[in-house]
């Protein structure tokens, strides 16, 4: 994993390079190579596709003042801020039916 630019609040090793930090970086720096800008994302969708709920760290800042975790860092700056980022997760990959959960965030908060 590459370092980039969001990175996890906290500094305990186990809540650094989660994988929603590393897609995200992967975009950005793909946006920055592409010299996208704001008008080239807005109202377009990026959705990612994990093996569980993002924890707290990462979802942390989204309803609330708490520092901003992960998602809201990338949800929260340009050229991102009208990007609407969906989060799925599948939190019963081996059971049947599969259920699939979401969230939408757009702008650095939740959206309905």
């Amino acid at each position: 994993m590459a370092p980039g630019t969001i990175k996890s609040w906290r500094s305990l090793p186990i809540d650094q390079a989660h994988a929603e930090e590393d897609l995200l970086n992967q975009f950005k720096r793909k946006v920055e190579e592409l010299r996208l800008q704001a008008k080239d994302l807005d109202e377009r969708e990026l959705a990612i596709y994990l093996s569980q709920k993002p924890c707290p760290n990462c979802l942390s800042g989204l309803s609330s003042d708490a520092p901003a975790g992960v998602l809201k860092q990338f949800s929260s700056q340009e050229p991102f801020k009208g990007l609407k980022l969906r989060v799925r997760w599948d939190p019963k990959r081996v059971e049947m039916p599969r259920t699939t959960k979401e969230i939408i965030i757009k702008g650095g908060k939740y959206e309905d």
